[in-house]
């Protein structure tokens, strides 16, 4: 079994945070990372596990479209999160807020990296799937998989 079926194993039935640069390898057929995330993406799509990000990632994720003003990209992005979307959009709660002040103050994550951590353990989540390694030595009880060690040797 590839590194990547064996996570998905272990997934199954559980609530996934997807940390924002894999939406960007999707959005922008980044190679080789791209034929490493769409399986995950696959996974939620089928409803094998529940994918889900926090609202500071939609609005990462609308920078780009906005800057450049790409109403598609925009509307593209938008819709991974509406009603038809697969991916559930959470809000962040006062709490998650101080949880990722304390991450950010002994883990030295970024606070957007902070914020997401932080949402993904207060929402449940079992894992996290990112591609930023310093987000995933530091996973504060989550398990935390890094898209970089799922590629094929």
């Amino acid at each position: 079994m590839g590194k990547i079926a064996a996570s998905l194993a272990k997934m199954h039935g559980q609530r996934v945070y997807f940390d924002v640069n894999l939406f960007i390898y999707v959005l922008n057929n980044t190679t080789p990372w791209l034929d490493a995330c769409l399986p995950f993406f696959d996974a939620v799509q089928n409803g094998d596990i529940e994918g889900c990000t926090g609202d500071i990632g939609l609005s990462e994720l609308l920078v780009k479209p906005m800057q450049t003003n790409d109403m598609v990209g925009v509307d593209l992005v938008q819709s991974l999160f509406d009603a038809r979307g697969y991916f559930t959009l959470l809000s962040h709660t006062r709490e998650m807020f101080v949880l990722a002040a304390h991450i950010r103050g002994t883990q030295k994550l970024r606070m957007p990296d902070a914020i997401h951590t932080a949402t993904a353990i207060q929402s449940g989540c079992k894992f996290m799937l990112t591609h930023d390694a310093i987000v995933a030595r530091r996973g504060q009880g989550l398990e935390v998989i890094n898209m970089g060690e799922l590629l094929p040797d």
